[in-house]
């Protein structure tokens, strides 16, 4: 199932990545950043459904099992 990722905060990004590229597992995306109000370095995202500005409870599932997997050190995919 393709879901509309959003990801900021970032030191450095990789410059071949451009917006609403599709990023296949393993592609380097970029480093963390300490962008915004925080205390140290991070990247946040925000799941939602394919070409639209809202998140169904479908897609918010993934992105809780994303979150949880990048917690534990695991492979997102």
């Amino acid at each position: 199932r393709a879901i509309d990722v959003r990801l900021a905060h970032f030191d450095k990004l990789n410059p071949n990545l451009k917006p609403g590229a599709v990023i296949n597992p393993g592609t380097f995306i970029g480093t963390q950043g300490r962008t915004g109000s925080t205390t140290g370095a991070h990247v946040s995202a925000d799941f939602y459904n394919p070409g639209e500005n809202r998140t169904s409870p479908e897609v918010m599932k993934i992105g809780y099992q994303i979150r949880d997997r990048l917690a534990k050190g695991q492979p997102v995919f």
